[in-house]
């Protein structure tokens, strides 16, 4: 006959039932109930109390076990069960075996960014959060108060069993020290802090006695964006109480001397060139010491240039005896002693004569003086043309 057929009225909700164990996913195991009629049971009704991570942690194949019918789908052909509803959910007693303000001893079984969970019992955790570990201090992670598998004391503060949530103190475990510290760090108050971190926004002091103040970047002393070259953890700086709040649990701090500066010097990259160790005064002396360019010749030999053009135009009845060149070292060279301007013939007024070539050698060590010499022979052999002209 077909199995499945009043497997309600067989199978009621809540009915214990005994099966074995025939097939292990990730997500629960199938139980055989009788031949063609086979139940789940989802990982998340295993425990009431372990977080099982697979099935496999509590059942094997072949396994008999005893569960409870949670669900029964005759149409689809499934049945949910569930094992931890043999026994009674132990989160129903807890808020009366744990009330709060009990305090308890258990083992640390993991952190996390925001606390820390620790056994009370067997398969329960109850949670310190980072906010219930210090009064005084600003914990940014548990593992600055505890380590995992520490014995520590704590002290519950509430429990929610329809949730299965357990919350834990450990600054619970001590009076509220603020009152006091407001009385004691008033306004105005002078000391000495530690530098315990740097952050975006200004830097934590230590007070002494576990107590924590804040300074804000506007009141460090140096530029907010600058406060990581000035400050470093474990230094003592001179401090100032601007404000103590017992509410608000917090003491605000300005700085009365910051620290020198320690500058940070970023290594040197890999394949970078080595530093130049030359000092101001060896460049400069390297600057003076190269060669003029062409450019830098030309400039500075044109008052040279200028000036003998200005004096012939301003003789213009001069013999052309007078034109001869001026420069010694034009007279110097051995060709340049040859006469240069010889009178032309009137016959011939439209030739003048050439004037020497010099050696290229000559041109290019002379320079300015080959140039200058041209526009004075020049200048001689139209006076004497205009001359020839007349006569």
């Amino acid at each position: 006959p077909y199995p499945w057929t009043d497997i309600a009225e067989r199978y009621p909700v809540g009915a214990r039932v005994r099966g074995k164990v025939v097939s292990i996913t990730n997500y629960g195991a199938f139980v055989e109930l009788q031949k063609g009629v086979e139940g789940l049971v989802h990982i998340s009704e295993m425990s009431w109390t372990r977080n099982v991570r697979h099935p496999s942690k509590l059942v094997s194949i072949g396994d008999v076990i005893e569960s409870v019918i949670l669900n029964v789908d005759s149409k689809d052909e499934k049945i949910s069960l569930g094992m931890k509803q043999i026994e009674e959910d132990p989160w129903l007693g807890l808020p009366k075996k744990y009330p709060s303000g009990t305090k308890l001893t258990g083992t640390v079984r993991n952190l996390t960014s925001f606390g820390a969970f620790v056994e009370i019992e067997p398969g329960i955790d109850g949670l310190v959060h980072v906010s219930d570990m210090s009064w005084t201090k600003r914990v940014e992670h548990p593992s600055e108060v505890v380590r995992k598998g520490d014995e520590t004391e704590v002290m519950v503060l509430d429990v929610d069993a329809d949730n299965k949530r357990i919350s834990l103190g450990i600054k619970q475990l001590h009076d509220d020290p603020w009152p006091a510290l407001v009385a004691r760090l008033s306004t105005g108050h002078e000391q000495d802090g530690a530098v315990v971190r740097i952050q975006d926004n200004g830097v934590v002091m230590d007070l002494g006695d576990d107590v924590e103040g804040f300074v804000p970047g506007s009141h460090s002393g140096v530029a907010a964006d600058k406060i990581e070259d000035y400050y470093r953890q474990g230094e003592s700086v001179p401090v100032r109480v601007m404000a103590s709040d017992a509410v608000e649990r917090r003491i605000v701090l300005e700085v009365l001397k910051p620290p020198k500066r320690q500058r940070k010097e970023a290594p040197p990259e890999e394949g970078d060139a080595p530093a130049d160790d030359t000092t101001p005064e060896a460049d400069a002396e390297a600057e003076s010491s190269e060669p003029e360019s062409p450019e830098e010749r030309s400039e500075s030999s044109e008052p040279e240039s200028s000036e003998e053009p200005s004096q012939e135009a301003s003789e213009p009845e001069s013999s052309p005896e007078s034109a001869e060149p001026e420069s010694s070292d034009a007279e110097s060279s051995p060709e340049s002693s040859e006469p240069e301007s010889p009178e032309p013939e009137p016959s011939e007024p439209e030739s003048s004569p050439e004037p020497p070539e010099a050696d290229s050698s000559e041109e290019e060590i002379d320079g300015e003086e080959a140039d200058g010499e041209v526009a004075p022979e020049a200048d001689a052999d139209a006076d004497a043309e205009a001359g020839s002209a007349d006569s």
